[in-house]
């Protein structure tokens, strides 16, 4: 199924109140390094779109980021979308989440996606995201 370690990540994102109220952009906007529902997406190489009154631009994710609690979103600035590319070809992924509890804050998120490609064509190829090795949200491979 495409899309299950994103469907992981969500599944296990905070505490079901929080959970239930909470938006994905919410969660990117807050730029925390345990910040679980950027994991996946930085995996999927996801693209934000971003709009304000007087213009709209899109954004990868992985430079949506610059520092712990920074991003690159200005004040009159808000997520409207997020995308990522859904192609033909067989994604797996895995979301990880590593932690002495389940909802303690010094965690390690890891999400692993590995692309298939017809073995002739193209070799495979291997998407990593881990979070909160550092202060800043990065990307791993």
């Amino acid at each position: 199924k495409e899309g299950k370690g994103l469907h992981q990540a969500a599944e296990q994102f905070a505490d079901p109140i929080v959970r239930n109220s909470a938006t994905v952009g919410g969660n990117l906007v807050d730029a925390s390094p345990a910040a679980d529902m950027a994991v996946p997406l930085l995996a999927l190489d996801a693209s934000l779109k971003i709009e304000s009154v007087e213009r709209k631009r899109d954004v990868r994710l992985k430079d949506f980021f610059i520092g712990p609690e920074k991003t690159i979103l200005r004040e009159d600035e808000m997520i409207t979308g997020i995308e990522f590319e859904s192609s033909n070809i067989n994604k797996n992924g895995c979301f990880i989440k590593l932690g002495l509890r389940k909802l303690s804050f010094f965690t390690i998120n890891s999400e692993f996606y590995f692309h298939f490609f017809h073995p002739t064509i193209h070799p495979p190829a291997l998407s990593q995201a881990i979070l909160n090795v550092s202060s800043t949200i990065t990307l791993a491979i």
